[in-house]
């Protein structure tokens, strides 16, 4: 009698453990599968940081060199990468992104934010510019060459925060997939178990 509360004291431990694994690599790929969706757009939004730079850029230049003072484009580019480095720092539960994640994703995404209000300020100081009656050419051209370094470092900096994040990304999905990995190895050694103690009944 003791015998037979023993193997089905077993036998229930063996369900639980099945039922938990179950429950946890069930759990785990949902997570990790809203993760992926979550962490492609954060890392779409700092990626369309660098277009957004060099598109400011480049609508800068073309007033430079054209003589046409349209500022629409830049204007509506700015805006968007305002809205983006806003996105990333403090997170938007619209669309489902969080806020910075790491230590270093935060400082670096601080660092960006530095080169990005260097920049802008020179991209302000030239519309004026462009717009006043007097035009101040040497000023102007100035602004340009500084736009031209700032804009380089800028993007560089850019690239490595996208770096960041798909590197954050990348070890999160590493270690979810351990996990499941780990828990099927237990699910099959839980199954070799139970068939030795049924066979043991």
């Amino acid at each position: 009698m003791l015998k037979f509360n023993k193997i089905s004291t077993k036998i229930k431990v063996i369900g639980a453990l099945l039922i938990l694994l179950v429950v946890g690599v069930i759990g785990t790929t949902i997570y990790l599968t809203q993760q992926n969706i979550k962490d492609a757009l954060v890392i779409n939004i700092a990626g369309k940081q660098r277009m957004l730079s060099q598109e400011i850029s480049k609508s800068i230049f073309y007033a430079q060199y054209s003589g046409v003072y349209d500022f629409s484009e830049t204007d509506k580019a700015t805006q968007e990468f305002i809205y983006g480095l806003n996105t990333l720092k403090n997170g938007d539960k619209a669309k489902g992104v969080s806020a910075v994640s790491t230590g270093e994703i935060s400082a670096q995404l601080e660092y960006v934010e530095k080169l990005w209000n260097s920049f802008y300020a020179d991209i302000k100081e030239y519309k004026e510019l462009a717009a006043s009656e007097t035009k101040q050419e040497q000023r102007m051209r100035e602004i340009i060459e500084s736009v031209h370094i700032n804009n380089t470092v800028l993007l560089e900096n850019v690239d490595k925060l996208v770096t960041l994040y798909t590197d954050h990304s990348e070890g999160k999905i590493h270690f979810i997939r351990t996990f499941q990995y780990i828990a099927g190895v237990l699910l099959f050694l839980i199954f070799i178990y139970s068939i030795i103690q049924l066979k043991a009944i």
